[in-house]
């Protein structure tokens, strides 16, 4: 590993549910496994029905990572690089990107994009 990506650590992208690759982190609420990162189903389907913004969604997908902070830092912390997944599609509003930000803010790693 170059001490650039020491530095940096962890490269993160998103990528919608069909990414295949060994560093897939499935983030649904519907199938992801790793609790500490998965929206409500209140939020996704209050978002869908459009009884819920982007503003207060983000919101409350910012307080689920704060209250799991520990968690959330100590998985990711132990990756080299995760590819962020859901049904969503690319470029649309989502919480894998809202995750991807979140961890670059707390020096985990850099968003690198969509796959």
């Amino acid at each position: 590993m170059s001490s650039e990506n020491r530095t940096r650590g962890l490269d993160i992208y998103t990528s919608t549910i069909r990414y295949s690759g060994r560093d897939k982190v499935d983030v649904t609420v519907k199938s992801g496994t790793f609790w500490a990162v998965k929206p409500t189903w209140d939020m996704v389907m209050g978002y869908k029905r459009g009884e819920i913004s982007e503003k207060e969604y983000t919101r409350r997908y910012l307080e689920i990572l704060e209250r799991n902070k520990k968690q959330v830092l100590d998985f990711f912390s132990n990756c080299g690089q995760v590819t962020l997944c859901c049904y969503c599609r690319p470029n649309a509003f989502c919480h894998r990107v809202l995750l991807a930000k979140w961890l670059e803010a707390h020096h985990v790693g850099k968003y690198m994009g969509e796959r």
